[in-house]
């Protein structure tokens, strides 16, 4: 992908979020199951966990460590994991290993982009 992708992606998720803050929403992803994560392809699993990870990352930074949002974020991420490591047998595909660094960093949504992308989410 070309910076200038990546770089509009990145933008265009940011404003998104930004408008369901503005909202009042406080999910910028819907928290699935593991019933329902079960039922899904794994690049639509790639895609739940890039809300998250974005979500993880941005609340990280906003106020210096917004601990309730990325603890929230956290445990979907533990939650997609579980159904992956379910699905390739105890193993943890390394672009959900991607993913879990990038959600931890503060504003790493390029990586959270990138991770998904290995994970062939698909805009």
């Amino acid at each position: 992908m070309h910076l200038k992708h990546i770089m509009a992606l990145t933008l265009i998720t940011i404003a998104g979020l930004s408008e369901l803050s503005m909202a009042g929403v406080n999910r910028y992803y819907p928290e699935r199951s593991v019933e329902e994560l079960k039922l899904m392809t794994e690049p639509e699993i790639a895609g739940d966990a890039r809300l998250a990870c974005v979500h993880s990352s941005v609340s990280r930074y906003k106020e210096r460590f917004n601990y309730d949002e990325y603890q929230r974020a956290q445990r979907y991420l533990e939650r997609l994991g579980f159904v992956l490591r379910d699905r390739h047998h105890g193993k943890m595909p390394a672009w959900f290993e991607q993913m879990r660094q990038a959600s931890q960093q503060e504003r790493n949504v390029t990586g959270c982009m990138d991770a998904a992308t290995a994970g062939r989410w698909k805009q």
